[in-house]
């Protein structure tokens, strides 16, 4: 930001290609200025530099002018460079209703003071976006005519080097479109009345122009930017009316928002592709980075105390930021620190982390279409009224301690989600001991001290209690599996439990349509004198069992009977196996 003839000159767009490590920025003084890697085959000024520092180049209009450059884009890498579709043009656009194209790789020499391309007298208003799609070869402009114009290919300059443009459609709008993006076969293009109109090349083979699709009222006042995310096919628009809004890009359907809780506008947006995570800067300076599956907010930190109005991810690990006096990348590390879940009262004794497995997930992810596509044919949601769609609710933190709570917790941010009543049932009698994971469900499975054990349904918090075998403390609970000719439907499932009095219970699982019933089937006292029995594993034959005298049992589980004591001698207590 520097002062020239009174005239504050500040940036006002920026670009960047992370493939060829190009930066460009367009000022309000009419001046383009690039950082590229020297290349040797078209820079006369160095053939033969092989170091890896960046060189700068300035374009320049009239100094009288001083034509401020509104919005830049890169286009047209896959004509002017066909073998590796890297090395493009920048095209401009400015106040003074310009289009121009500039090579910054300079494969002409007249191509390194003056515009390769100038398109002049055809918007009537400033230059407010561009956007290039590859797949179709077009340029793509809007300007505060009401406009936006589709620009094709017509044939290469007298050079051979550059192409010509000439205007294919003209799209009238009622207002101003600051925002265009392209994304599969459609053109989506955002008003200040906040709406997305999706345009369509036409079906029938003697028209080649975009038709209008369909429409959505997406913010209540004009829309400022939109990104579209190839990975989630989302499109997240940011608006005057300070929100962020992720939407399905299929139907425009409302996904997540949220409204800026620094009370100022966001500018800019980019999706880290590696780390999944939204980066979101705003006009207190302020990054913010979100989980969209979560709607949570990761991370905020003010980089500038000055608008950030671009942001681009370079990496998992660096990101590009533009103000108007200067463009910065920052380095992210990222610091695993412990995060604090509060509730209990007591000494926590058991965790369990229940996950999605691969079925459950595939089912789970089934259904939230089925949900989406339901929504989208009956009833669509209201722009105020976004649902929490995306949250991820499958992998979850279930807690027990001595105050006999049962809480979940969110595996990311650890805030209890929900506790499991404990107070007013059976399973209140006494305290809970022992906690485990019934495998295969989203079941737990408690000991309690005064020998009960009750299954808990995480669905809606009921239990129920199994058949009371042990007369004190639980201290282990076991699950069996065995598959019977590998058949998944024909397997054994056994639950095996110690306690405190010495007793082995063995209770068999019968599964009826996806419930499991539990039917107690035998009882051993292990030790002549009533030993409290501390550890328990098994394996496909076998189930071990530890005392607090040294002594191991070895079960077979087909025969049903102790085969085999393995004593460790001087009284040594077996406290895992």
């Amino acid at each position: 930001q520097r002062r020239i003839n009174n005239v504050m000159v500040e940036i006002k767009t920026c670009v960047h290609d992370a493939a060829c490590r190009l930066t460009v920025i367009g000022q309000n003084d009419g001046r383009i200025i690039c950082w590229r890697p020297r290349r040797w085959n078209m820079d006369d000024d160095d053939r033969h530099a092989v170091d890896d520092k960046l060189v700068c180049y300035e374009y320049g209009t009239d100094p009288m002018r001083r034509i401020s450059v509104e919005c830049l884009c890169l286009a047209l890498s896959d004509i002017v460079d066909p073998g590796q579709g890297t090395h493009g043009l920048i095209a401009s656009g400015s106040a003074d209703a310009c289009i121009k194209l500039w090579d910054p790789w300079h494969r002409h020499e007249s191509s390194k003071h003056a515009p390769v391309c100038t398109l002049k007298g055809y918007h009537g208003g400033t230059i407010l976006c561009l956007t290039y799609s590859s797949s179709k070869q077009q340029l793509i402009s809007s300007s505060t005519d009401n406009s936006v114009r589709i620009w094709c290919v017509q044939c290469m300059d007298e050079t051979g080097h550059y192409p010509q443009l000439s205007c294919q459609q003209v799209i009238q709008q009622n207002t101003w479109c600051r925002c265009l993006t392209t994304c599969i076969k459609h053109l989506l293009v955002a008003n200040d009345n906040g709406i997305l109109c999706a345009y369509k090349q036409s079906q029938s083979p003697s028209q080649s122009q975009l038709q209008m699709e369909s429409q959505r009222k997406l913010h209540r006042l004009s829309v400022i930017f939109m990104l579209y995310v190839a990975s989630t096919n989302h499109i997240v628009t940011l608006s005057n009316d300070e929100t962020l809004r992720v939407h399905d890009v299929s139907s425009f359907s409302p996904i997540f928002g949220v409204r800026n809780p620094e009370n100022c506008k966001y500018l800019a947006a980019d999706y880290n592709i590696d780390t999944k995570e939204l980066y979101v800067v705003d006009e207190h300076g302020m990054l913010q980075i979100w989980n969209l599956q979560r709607e949570l907010l990761l991370y905020a930190e003010q980089l500038r105390k000055a608008p950030l109005f671009h942001i681009q991810c370079l990496s998992a690990s660096r990101v590009m930021v533009c103000s108007a006096d200067c463009v910065e990348v920052w380095n992210l590390s990222r610091v695993q620190r412990p995060k604090h879940g509060r509730g209990h009262t007591g000494d926590v004794i058991a965790l369990v982390v229940i996950g999605a497995s691969s079925q459950s997930l595939d089912a789970s992810m089934q259904q939230q279409h089925d949900v989406s596509q339901s929504q989208s044919q009956s009833h669509a949601l209201s722009v105020d009224e976004l649902e929490n769609n995306l949250r991820d609710l499958d992998t979850v933190l279930y807690s027990v301690a001595t105050d006999n709570s049962i809480r979940c917790w969110d595996i990311v941010s650890m805030q209890c989600r929900a506790m499991l009543d404990t107070e007013h049932r059976e399973s209140s009698v006494s305290e809970i001991s022992i906690m485990v994971q019934l495998p295969g469900t989203r079941s737990l499975l408690t000991g309690h001290h005064n020998g009960a054990i009750y299954v808990w349904n995480t669905d809606n918090a009921s239990n129920m209690k199994l058949a009371h075998v042990h007369k004190d403390t639980v201290n282990g609970i076991m699950h069996y599996e065995a598959n019977n000719n590998n058949n998944n439907n024909n397997s054994t499932r056994m639950l095996f439990s110690i306690g405190q009095d010495g007793v082995f219970a063995v209770y068999n699982i019968e599964t009826k349509e996806d419930e499991r019933v539990f039917h107690w089937q035998r009882s051993v006292v292990l030790g002549e004198q009533h030993h409290s029995l501390l550890s328990i594993c098994c394996n496909e034959h076998y189930c071990y069992i530890g005392d607090e005298n040294g002594d191991v049992y070895q079960y077979h589980i087909e025969m049903g009977k102790v085969c085999t004591i393995f004593r460790c001698g001087g009284h040594q207590r077996i406290v895992a196996l």
